[in-house]
């Protein structure tokens, strides 16, 4: 079994070799080719952060995104149900267990075999390969509530585990915490004996290019996201983390040199193997035009001059008859509209409805978000509101937006032609929005305002926006029926994969009833609203 395993594994790792440029060349020491191959490893492993194609098509756009309303759908007209893609549904299990988990026991094994005194000057590199694990992690562990963690991707260990039990997720949450803040421990140190990646030409660490400040700022940034994701279900362990970040100003994400992410000036970002993330306008027959809810937040009207957000015009394009026209989201408002089907990108046949831009919500040259410091401003803001750190939640509340619209409008514009680039708003024009009735900051309503700037802010991150939604409740979205007047609600949470029932059946059952059911009504354990 470990020997088939091992096949699989060198199969995973073959397309590293053979698609990311540059590997041939790296200065290796002939006699150390297991720290060679850790660099190597790492180089994939960060490429599996990318978001794919059934991320976008089959998960954010049929789900995530559709769910929140921040864009609907045509097709939405008839539904009975919210459904969950059967093509994309499993896809980032898949994606953890097949690649990121296994990758990153393989590193660590392959890190176990060097000499002591390498493995003591390999901490950084080990904490960074942790980061990204954690990320991961928490997004699967989100969407599907319990899972396997602490036994996962164990079959090459010396005795291997091949059903792995699964953790609940208040103890992986619980881990993720306490191994984040020892990282930013161990970061604080600046050992200069530390050993930096192989970064040949720039495409090992394409993420930071060895910058260990940068990771930590990124670790610090993961946890002030993970400990405000169990603010409802445990305030105390997310004050905890928060208080001290904050209070005792941890590096954090803070301006776009530090964002996380993947950019057109990346190793990589034009292969179509990996960018065709955003290729979303017509899966599954999928018709995804603007939301009435999103649209509402952006504008007073479908006047073109009552869009007082320019983020109205990233998101979304006018129909084929000159007209902003975001339709409901309800299958029984759909209904009672008249709603049609609308052609799928047709140019021959006008499209009656807003649709999302092509060039940016359906570019292949669009920045990928991971983390940025528009996040951290709102997470700032929410901690203040709330009063677990001092500060000021309007003065980061208005930071939060303001950085959302300058990132925006600087990634369309680094896409799009001379004759289409927005203009930057003013400060006259930011002093507005934020006084606009809308937006203007009241701290009774604090957190309504915070998460609704959020929620805008991750149209590119839309599976924060789903998770934030359900631990919060806002946006407040429009209520939805069937034609026939039945209430229908998103899920919240997706069901484990049918092959877990099968290949790993005693764990699965064992999972599937501490939750509270294997269903798509299921909250996970964060969620308490």
């Amino acid at each position: 079994m470990k020997k088939s395993i091992l096949c699989l594994i060198a199969l995973f790792l073959l397309p590293f070799a053979a698609c990311d440029k540059g590997f041939e060349d790296l200065n290796t020491d002939p006699s150390n080719p297991t720290e060679t191959t850790v660099d190597r490893l790492f180089a994939g492993y960060l490429s599996q952060t990318f978001w794919n194609y059934d991320y976008w098509a089959n998960n954010a756009k049929i789900g995530w995104m559709n769910w929140t309303q921040q864009i609907t759908s045509t097709t939405n007209r008839g539904l009975s149900e919210y459904k969950q893609s059967d093509i994309g549904k499993d896809n980032m299990w898949i994606e953890l267990y097949t690649k990121i988990f296994q990758t990153y026991r393989v590193m660590e094994l392959e890190l176990s075999k060097q000499a002591v005194a390498v493995q003591e000057r390999s901490q950084y590199r080990q904490a960074a390969m942790k980061v990204i694990l954690y990320f991961y992690v928490s997004k699967v562990s989100d969407l599907y509530g319990d899972i396997p963690f602490s036994e996962a991707a164990l079959g090459l260990a010396d005795e291997p585990i091949l059903f792995p039990k699964y953790d609940t997720q208040e103890s992986i949450y619980r881990s993720m915490l306490e191994d984040l803040e020892a990282i930013n421990t161990l970061f604080e140190n600046n050992d200069p004996e530390q050993l930096s990646f192989a970064n040949t030409e720039d495409e090992i660490d394409i993420y930071f290019n060895n910058d260990w400040l940068k990771w930590q700022k990124y670790a610090n940034s993961l946890r002030l996201r993970l400990a405000m994701r169990v603010s409802e279900v445990a305030p105390d362990l997310a004050q905890q983390h928060v208080s001290d970040i904050l209070n005792n100003g941890l590096p954090i994400i803070e301006t776009p040199a530090d964002h996380a992410g993947w950019n057109q000036q990346m190793p990589g970002y034009e292969n179509p193997g990996l960018n065709d993330a955003h290729i979303f306008d017509q899966a599954q027959g999928q018709r995804s035009r603007a939301a009435q809810t999103m649209w509402d937040k952006l504008a007073d009207s479908n006047n073109d001059a009552d869009i007082f957000d320019v983020r109205a015009r990233v998101f979304f394009t006018r129909n084929g008859f000159g007209q902003w026209l975001p339709i409901p989201s309800s299958p029984l408002a759909q209904e009672q509209n008249n709603i049609d089907l609308d052609p799928l990108f047709d140019a021959d046949i006008p499209a009656l409805y807003s649709i999302l831009t092509p060039k940016f919500m359906g570019g292949r040259n669009t920045p990928e978000r991971h983390f940025l410091s528009s996040e951290t401003a709102f997470l700032k803001a929410e901690a203040y509101w709330r009063g677990w750190a001092a500060g000021d939640a309007q003065a980061a509340y208005e930071e939060g937006i303001r950085r959302s619209i300058t990132w925006y409008v600087d990634a369309w514009n680094s896409v799009n032609i001379s004759s289409q680039q927005l203009t930057m708003p003013s400060e006259q024009d930011f002093t507005e929005l934020f006084n606009h009735p809308k937006n203007a900051w009241n701290t009774a309503q604090g957190l309504e305002l915070i998460m609704n700037q959020k929620w805008i802010d991750n149209m590119l991150d839309p599976l924060e926006a789903y998770s934030d939604w359900r631990r919060t409740g806002f946006p407040v979205l429009e209520a939805s029926f069937t034609a026939s007047g039945q209430a229908i609600e998103p899920p919240l949470r997706f069901v484990y994969p049918q092959s877990e029932s099968i290949d790993n059946s005693t764990n699965y059952q064992a999972a599937a009833g501490n939750i509270g059911g294997d269903t798509p009504q299921t909250r996970v354990w964060w969620d308490v609203q």
